[in-house]
């Protein structure tokens, strides 16, 4: 009877080791398993604070390469006498402007304007980034002349 005893307990005992060494290697595992995944959250966020990084420097150097134009646009005026006697004048500039009442576009840096007498006019041009300059427009040669025109009835 003490040898059946004896063995049961040799037996509880090895099958209470296993268990027990079984739950010490399934805690091995699941803690290898934490480590792991803490490793691999922190190079995650090393990652991104390296993208982070490398965004803010490229922000830095796009800033660094803005074009600040504070410039007003540069003209010149040409002028074009038409068959009929009336006067076109042609303002190119050294940039896009916007188009001022009366004037129609030509080109991206060019406007127009067809005059039918003899004035002189002040205009204001204002290019994409708001400087502006006042241009000065004098038509001194028109010969343009109305003709009537008898409207019968």
């Amino acid at each position: 009877m003490k040898k059946i005893i004896i063995f049961v307990l040799v037996i509880v005992l090895i099958y209470q080791s296993k268990i027990h060494a079984k739950y010490i290697f399934i805690e091995k595992i699941k803690i290898a398993n934490i480590n792991i995944n803490k490793n691999n959250i922190k190079n995650k966020i090393d990652e991104k604070k390296d993208t982070k990084l490398e965004t803010d420097k490229n922000l830095v150097e796009e800033a660094e390469t803005i074009d600040i134009d504070e410039n007003p646009p540069q003209y010149s005026i040409k002028e074009e006498i038409l068959k009929d006697g009336r006067i076109k004048k042609i303002i190119t500039t050294n940039e896009e402007i916007l188009v001022p009442e009366g004037w129609k576009r030509q080109t991206t840096n060019s406007i127009s304007k067809i005059y039918y007498e003899n004035t002189e006019e002040n205009i204001e041009l204002i290019d994409l980034k708001g400087n502006s300059t006042k241009c000065n427009i004098i038509v001194d040669n028109c010969s343009f002349v109305f003709k009537n025109m008898d409207i019968k009835d």
